[in-house]
This record gives C-alpha cells, sequence and structure tokens, in this order.
C-alpha cells in the first residue's frame, strides 16, 4: 500500500513513534533530512529551519536509542572507551540519511566522486583511523569531522567501525594526497568496499548549538558553540 503525505505538513510527533519503527516513521526521519538539506530554506524562512532541524535532531536521537543505540551525553565518556585500544577503528563522517538506512539494514558502498577524481579514476582519503598514530592518537576523529563532506544540514555524524576484511579493503593514501591540508594526516586512509550494519560500533552526532533544542544542553553547554551527543552500537 502507498501511503501519500506532505512531509512539509506532517512533522514528525515524538508520541507517534514506537518501537520497532515503521516505514512510514522512518520516511518521515529521512524526509525531514531532506529538507534541512535545502540551503534556500535556511535563508528565507531561518526560524521554521531552526524548528525543523531541533525536531530532526531530538528524532534522530529516539531513533537510535530505539535501534540499539547506548546514549552519552558526554561525549568523552564515549571516547574514554577506545583510548587504549589495540585495533583502530576506521572513522568517517556519514550523510546522517546514510547512516538511517545502515541502521534499517542497508550497507554502504564505497564510491569515488567523479568530480574529485575526473577522468584517472583515482581513490582518495576517505576515512581514518583512530585511535592510530605514533604523534597524537586522536588525529583521526579530526580528520574525520573537518574533511568529510556528509551533512543533514546542521547535522553532522562521524562513525566508527570495525574493520571487516571481508568485505572493506584498507590502503594508503598516495603522494600528494597524504599531505593536503594542515592538520596531521598520518591517520588517513582509502576505504574500498562496503560497509554492513555488523560493522557499526559508535556515532557521533554534531549540531551548532542554535540548532539543538535548548531545554536538553547540559549547564557546562551554555557556552559551547557545538554540541556532541554518542551512540554506542556495540
Amino acid at each position: 500500500m502507498n501511503i501519500n503525505f506532505d512531509i512539509e505538513k506532517s512533522p514528525i510527533k515524538k508520541e507517534t513513534i514506537r518501537k520497532p519503527w515503521s516505514d512510514e516513521n522512518i520516511g518521515f526521519l529521512l524526509g525531514n533530512m531532506h529538507i534541512l538539506k535545502n540551503k534556500e530554506k535556511a535563508l528565507n524562512d531561518p526560524n521554521n529551519y531552526r524548528e525543523k532541524s531541533i525536531e530532526t535532531f531530538n528524532e534522530l536521537d529516539t531513533f537510535l536509542r530505539d535501534n540499539g543505540g547506548t546514549h552519552y551525553e558526554n561525549i568523552n565518556d564515549l571516547y574514554n572507551q577506545y583510548n587504549s585500544t589495540t585495533k583502530p577503528l576506521i572513522v568517517r563522517r556519514e550523510d546522517p540519511i546514510r547512516i538511517v538506512n545502515l541502521i534499517k539494514g542497508d550497507s554502504i558502498k564505497m564510491e569515488f566522486d567523479p568530480e574529485v577524481v575526473g577522468d584517472r579514476g583515482d581513490k582518495y582519503a576517505n576515512s581514518a583511523l583512530w585511535p592510530y598514530g605514533p604523534i597524537n592518537k586522536t588525529s583521526g576523529i579530526a580528520n574525520a569531522f573537518l574533511e568529510g563532506r556528509g551533512a543533514a544540514g546542521p547535522i553532522v555524524i562521524v562513525a566508527g567501525y570495525t574493520h571487516n576484511q571481508d568485505h572493506m579493503t584498507i590502503e594508503d593514501p598516495h603522494e600528494h594526497m597524504a599531505e593536503v591540508g594542515t592538520i596531521q594526516r598520518h591517520a588517513i586512509k582509502i576505504l574500498s568496499g562496503e560497509i554492513e550494519t555488523k560493522d557499526l560500533e559508535f556515532l557521533i552526532v554534531r549540531a551548532p548549538k542554535k540548532f539543538f533544542d535548548p531545554t536538553k544542553l547540559k549547564p557546562e553547554e551554555q557556552h559551547s558553540e557545538q554540541i556532541f551527543r554518542g551512540y554506542k552500537f556495540k
């Protein structure tokens, strides 16, 4: 049965969300994310856009918790669980839409944008390892946040994955690709293949404070520019 609805006139209502999530409720969440990608809406109706952003962040939080994510208000509590791990994770900035679909059971297939590689067919650095490196083991997370491009408007997600050699290949970037930018890049890697749902280890969700629900701010976040929340899946 096909269900037609107007996303603009049918915002997600928290009281309608139940476990497990229906395809219709997931469709509303994805629809809101598509709306947030529209930069014209942010410029032409900033108040409505802000409300939509807050609503979508809250519903994403509910979706992640309902689908196995252990919530961390203090992101350092999540970071500290991996500081001493001997097997680094793959970290990448992902489009939130792809993350929702990954949790639904779809895989993420690694693709290399022809606008970036031109006609050469080159692969480029699209991920990092964390914690990793002889100098600063945290630089992989910094690279993932700063150099990825995926987002749903103000909502940014960095995902951590276990390296499954059955369907993932990791390579070192070559020559000039290892030298772009100003931050340490020894942790950056080229990831090929597919990411499957079972590979997901954690998510870090970030949004500017003005796009975050003010009723959910912690006292120490009142003067922060960016708000972070973590979700562990393993």
